[in-house]
């Protein structure tokens, strides 16, 4: 019998939930510039079924606009021997990697949102890239208050899994429990695992630095938004912070 990856199965369904629209490409090559992972060498099909957090790691970007919009783009990674081994061994997949990955992107759909993957000789990475507006916005922790200051307060769990989370404000960044460099705050994998929340005060263009307190009412509650978010690393296995390196 064919082993569903869960989070396959949760993420396509969560995708589709939210409209059609999609678009997914698997490439042979990842961009230029992608960030580099290290694998240990223990990492086999058994560690890739059991979500074994040394051999998963990820990133995730945001670039937050003026408008309290934020664009949302979670990168998952595997070591791609380990991974192949899995899907031959607890799916009884006989096809190559990229086929795989085709068969399993296909319905990967959402309004305004893209699924990409990229194979090379040692890694796997699946990208999820979606725009949060509105309300969708709001419930992941996103405002702009009437003063023109933008407020993020990221939950935690919707960033399970990664080791390195970066925002980019598009204005001057006033407050945040990030490393700050110019318009661009990031969170290693050391702030990851101590931290509750991202918390993030900006203004939406450049200006004075100024101290603001986050306001009470800003609670990221958007379980079900948190949910997809957070396992749009598409095959994210991982369920803690499994990421190496200091932040």
């Amino acid at each position: 019998m064919r082993h569903a990856p869960p989070l396959v199965a949760a993420l396509t369904g969560a995708l589709l939930a939210l409209g059609p629209a999609a678009s997914a490409e698997t490439s042979a090559q990842p961009d230029e510039g992608a960030r580099t992972y290290d694998f240990p060498d223990t990492c086999d099909a058994d560690a890739i079924a059991n979500g074994d957090a040394e051999c998963v790691d990820g990133t995730i970007d945001i670039d937050l606009h003026a408008d309290g919009s934020a664009t949302w783009t979670r990168e998952t990674a595997y070591p791609r021997d380990a991974f192949e081994a899995y899907i031959a061994t607890y799916e009884d997949w006989s096809g190559t990697l990229e086929e795989y990955l085709d068969d399993q992107l296909a319905d990967a759909s959402a309004d305004g949102a893209a699924v990409s993957s990229a194979v090379t000789d040692a890694l796997l990475t699946v990208t999820f890239t979606s725009e949060l507006t509105d309300d969708d916005a709001l419930l992941m922790g996103f405002a702009l208050a009437s003063d023109d200051e933008l407020y993020a307060a990221i939950d935690i769990s919707s960033v399970v899994g990664v080791s390195l989370v970066t925002l980019t404000a598009p204005g001057t960044v006033q407050e945040t429990n990030g490393s700050l460099d110019g318009l661009t705050v990031t969170w290693g994998a050391t702030a990851l695992a101590e931290l509750d929340e991202l918390d993030v005060n900006a203004l939406t263009s450049g200006g004075p630095a100024g101290s603001s307190e986050f306001p009470a009412w800003l609670l990221p509650t958007g379980i079900g938004l948190v949910v997809l978010l957070g396992v749009a690393g598409f095959l994210g296995f991982a369920r803690g912070p499994g990421g190496r390196g200091d932040g």
